[in-house]
């Protein structure tokens, strides 16, 4: 058996597998052709942005596409909506941004669990603040650690270089 999926991104295979159903893998592959050259690439970001008779018209050759296109629409809202202003920090490679928004996930959790604000914790983030861009606590039952975000290298901590050829 062929392997259909072999290089596509995983939203494609999602798409890919909606268009099949109740039509021919040659109609199915259409659809898609017809999404690739209507949007470009098939990303959640892009169907999201598009209109659902934009969509439906670009598979009409999958078969019920008025079917079709509202649910890959839908899975495309839900999928961008899922993203986290510190995921789309990562993606835009915006080491401030994700630094205040890890900060404030912080904050909104002391807000919630103030004692687990010790003080110990907060004389470490006092000593931090000037070099670090974001904090938060990581563990639990009383241990764990103060991770502390950065864009350059904070003495006597643990360094974490995270490197991702695509994201």
């Amino acid at each position: 058996m062929e392997d259909w999926a072999r290089g596509m991104p995983t939203f494609e295979v999602l798409v890919s597998t909606i268009l099949s159903q109740s039509t021919t893998v040659a109609n199915e592959r259409r659809g898609m052709e017809g999404l690739r050259d209507a949007f470009g690439t098939i990303t959640p970001e892009k169907l999201a942005r598009r209109r659902t008779a934009e969509i439906e018209q670009a598979i009409y050759h999958a078969g019920l596409s008025r079917q079709k296109a509202p649910r890959i629409r839908a899975i495309a809202d839900r999928l961008v909506g899922m993203r986290s202003p510190r995921w789309e920090a990562i993606l835009r490679q915006d080491i401030v941004g994700f630094g205040q928004h890890v900060r404030e996930s912080f904050e909104a959790q002391i807000a919630m669990f103030p004692n687990m604000m010790k003080a110990m914790v907060a004389e470490l983030i006092e000593q931090n603040r000037p070099r670090a861009l974001g904090w938060k606590l990581s563990g639990a039952g009383g241990g764990g650690y103060l991770i502390l975000v950065a864009d350059r290298p904070i003495e006597n901590a643990i360094q974490i270089i995270v490197r991702k050829k695509e994201i």
